[in-house]
């Protein structure tokens, strides 16, 4: 291994390589460096092992492949496994390749359609490691080895900050892991906080038409909250989280009036906080957009009984029409104040600093249609990514490279290099988009000031800091502790079940050889066998086996027994007595086991 990679790699391949691994790493590391020195290590040492990348999604395949590809030992062959190729294809992959790189979905299909055997596989590498938990494909693709008590390696890593000690423990339980590494405990802490400056956080205000009609929103909303409180509603503006639950909840303690009553309250307050959490992070036309669909789903409806999707309900509601007319009205008027930060921030780093790629991530389609206006006002030509038209993307992306275009706009981050990274929102997940690609440009968020988003993105910041605090708690290392034991359990009985089995076969072959023998013989004059085989069952001393053949000649005739117990009270004390019995019993069962 002529490259060792870096300190922090070097420590978690020490550990790693000795015990199942969960990896907390920062946003900026590159985790493919990682499994290159991981699967260096083991095909080094087991050149037979398969070995399983576990990808969460098909847009990372090429960055594994390349990185792999360029470290790879030569007696190597590393293969990506895609849903695209047919089955010969991929039965000849799993044959021939030593490393997969495939997705959890995709390869618990391939075995349960015996494409390949689970046993092949000697270790697992998941990327994204916080996804194995609740049903997710890597969950159920684990429980394929759970059900059929399989040791397989597992090492995962992620870079995502979990909220709660219960999602760690579920998470170590399913991946059964041994050890927890953090990146911050090692030299790379520099590293670290460099990369946190590289994050950029841009306030935008809101303007007066769109705060002013936040602020009437928000005024319902505390209202709708104040009567469900009434209603011993515990919570109401945190209900949507788990908008089921609450359902079932409502119907096991109300009468049925009351509770279509506090059903149709709470619909209507999760839909005024959907509306101004779309006005107030992503402009008009993104709530506009969301109340066109609602109604939408009335019309295509209008002639069913039942509507399966209560929130279709609040288009029936007075209040819905106004709110819908105003949003128009607003629209009409003005825009978002990110619009024209945007375009202002790509002209500034033009300008000044020279950039001339720029990305720029929306998560709403409104968003995404409405940006490239605002480029063409600045002479900067930009296009619009679908991410399903395959040819498209490819063809756009070579002209964003070769610079035809300067603005590629988006719903999620493309592995590309750019000068600028820009959000128009805040991620739903900050940590998953820096994770899935190592970004050399800087980033920039735009959050509107004293918004849900804003909060939130301080509240992911504050769980950072706190969330070494709870790698610490003990029921994590209590379930370490647990998988410790089950797997150092499961490799003694592998070892001791081969250990086990030569030993009753020579004990089982001496039994039959002294059937074979003549019945009478001196009293005084001992077999060693015999005498072997009497400290064999009772662990006694080859005195105390003279004294036991003497009193009972016929030594075939020990059986865990009461007449043998009560030979063996009478030549010896009671204690010593019991102890010999005891030791005859457990050996006779070993012997009649096997």
């Amino acid at each position: 291994m002529k490259d060792k990679g870096d300190t922090f790699s070097q420590i978690v391949l020490g550990v790693a390589s000795k015990e199942n691994t969960l990896l907390f790493l920062t946003p900026s590391y590159d985790r493919t460096n990682i499994s290159s020195i991981l699967i260096k290590y083991f095909l080094k040492n087991h050149s037979e092992l398969k070995i399983g990348i576990i990808l969460p999604d098909t847009d990372i395949f090429s960055e594994y492949y390349s990185k792999l590809i360029s470290d790879k030992e030569e007696s190597c062959l590393i293969s990506t496994v895609d849903s695209s190729d047919s089955d010969d294809i991929r039965k000849e992959k799993y044959t021939k390749d030593s490393i997969v790189i495939i997705t959890p979905h995709l390869l618990r299909n391939d075995i349960f359609r015996n494409f390949i055997s689970p046993k092949q596989f000697s270790l697992l590498i998941f990327d994204q490691a916080h996804l194995a938990k609740g049903k997710h494909a890597i969950v159920k693709l684990l429980e394929i080895f759970h059900q059929n008590n399989l040791m397989v390696r597992t090492i995962g890593y992620t870079s995502h900050n979990l909220n709660k000690v219960e999602e760690i423990v579920e998470i170590c339980k399913n991946l059964v892991i041994m050890k927890i590494e953090i990146y911050e405990n090692f030299s790379s802490r520099a590293a670290y906080e460099n990369t946190k400056t590289k994050e950029q956080i841009i306030i935008v205000p809101l303007n007066k038409p769109i705060y002013d009609f936040c602020f009437e929103i928000n005024r319902y909303i505390r209202e709708y909250a104040v009567f469900l409180r009434s209603k011993s509603i515990i919570k109401p503006e945190t209900v949507r989280k788990n908008f089921p639950q609450f359902i079932s909840d409502v119907r096991s303690r109300f009468e049925q009036d009351e509770q279509q009553i506090i059903i149709r309250k709470t619909i209507e307050l999760i839909n005024f906080q959907v509306l101004k959490d779309f006005t107030e992070i992503s402009g008009t036309k993104a709530a506009i957009r969301y109340m066109e669909n609602l109604q939408s789903r009335v019309v295509k409806s209008e002639e069913a009984e039942y509507i399966k999707n209560l929130h279709v309900n609040f288009v029936r509601t007075p209040i819905f029409n106004e709110l819908l007319e105003e949003l128009k009205r607003i629209g009409e008027k003005t825009n978002h104040p990110k619009f024209a930060r945007i375009k202002q921030l790509v002209q500034q780093l033009k300008l000044k600093r020279n950039f001339t790629k720029f990305q720029i991530i929306a998560s709403n389609k409104s968003v995404l249609a409405s940006l490239p206006a605002y480029f063409d006002e600045i002479g900067m030509r930009s296009k619009i990514i679908s991410s399903s038209r395959k040819k498209e993307k490819e063809q756009l992306i070579d002209d964003f490279k070769n610079g035809k275009i300067q603005v590629l706009i988006s719903s999620k981050v493309l592995n590309i290099q750019s000068d600028a990274l820009i959000f128009f929102n805040n991620p739903s997940k900050y940590s998953t988009f820096v994770e899935r690609t190592s970004i050399d440009g800087e980033v920039y968020l735009l959050l509107t000031h004293r918004s849900n988003e804003e909060r939130v993105y301080h509240n992911f910041r504050n769980r950072e800091k706190n969330f070494k605090s709870k790698i610490d708690d003990p029921r994590i290392h209590q379930v370490l502790i647990q998988n410790q034991q089950q797997i150092f359990k499961k490799n003694m009985d592998k070892k001791m079940d081969v250990r086990t089995r030569a030993m009753v076969n020579v004990v089982s072959a001496l039994a039959q050889n002294r059937k074979e023998k003549i019945e009478t013989r001196d009293e005084l004059k001992y077999n060693l066998e015999e005498l072997k085989y009497i400290q064999f069952l009772t662990k006694c001393s080859i005195e105390e086996a003279k004294l036991i053949i003497k009193e009972n000649p016929e030594i075939d005739q020990l059986k865990p027994d009461l007449s043998t117990q009560n030979l063996l009270k009478g030549i010896f004390s009671e204690e010593k007595a019991i102890i010999f019995f005891n030791n005859i019993k457990g050996r006779k069962e070993l012997v009649s086991t096997y």
